[in-house]
């Protein structure tokens, strides 16, 4: 067996993870949207998720589109 710098190929578990960051995102948004609608939302909480969505948003685009590893998103239902 050879041992050596050997090249990371994009697997199943690195789609999957992908993939929750964008239902994590999406739940994240549906949460806050009904939070803002039923005016129970503070400022500070609003802060927080806009930080969040943009840290899980960044992430989730820069593996979906990313040149160097062609990642598959697979959605299990």
């Amino acid at each position: 067996m050879e041992q050596g710098n050997q090249d990371v190929q994009p697997t199943r578990e690195i789609s999957s993870v992908v993939t929750v960051q964008g239902v994590t995102g999406l739940g994240l948004l549906v949460t806050a949207v009904i939070q803002t609608v039923e005016k129970k939302l503070s400022l500070y909480h609003a802060y927080l998720i806009i930080n969040l969505l943009f840290l899980l948003s960044t992430s989730f685009l820069y593996f979906l589109f990313s040149r160097t590893s062609c990642v598959l998103i697979f959605i299990r239902l």
